[in-house]
């Protein structure tokens, strides 16, 4: 008689990567802390305190009249941080990839050119930080991409 065998488990269908894991929280976290730096920010300006705030005022000072076309740019790039993250932790394709390739590069590009106004150095640094952390890992992983 024969023993009744348990059944085999089912591989997974893919495994994701270290670094694509990493690129997809990274880019994640950075759209969700963005939404939330112009939700505030966009509270200030609805209640008139945003000159008056200790770390955020003097920067909304310096650039009055462009404050909205920099909210509108802030708030269309988390939103793509948000989609990327998602779709990388989910998918994993080349696809994503590169507009992951691409949104790292325009956070490079405009954070790196920004750092020159010195009102705005400890505000962009961490987006500087995380576009540099996703493009760097997206190298590393571009080969697990399907």
């Amino acid at each position: 008689m024969s023993s009744p065998k348990a059944p085999a488990k089912a591989p997974a269908v893919f495994k994701r990567s270290m670094p694509i894991t990493i690129a997809a929280l990274a880019s994640f976290v950075a759209g969700v802390l963005g939404l939330a730096v112009c939700v505030y920010v966009g509270v200030l300006f609805l209640q008139n305190h945003q000159y008056t705030t200790p770390f955020i005022g003097p920067i909304l000072f310096s650039i009055r009249g462009k404050a909205y076309l920099l909210g509108i740019g802030a708030v269309f790039l988390s939103i793509l941080h948000l989609i990327d993250g998602f779709r990388l932790w989910r998918w994993s394709t080349i696809r994503w990839g590169v507009v992951g390739m691409m949104i790292a590069a325009v956070d490079i590009a405009i954070y790196s050119i920004a750092l020159f106004a010195t009102k705005l150095v400890p505000v962009l640094l961490f987006p500087l930080v995380v576009g540099t952390i996703m493009a760097i890992v997206l190298i590393f992983g571009w080969d697990k991409l399907l």
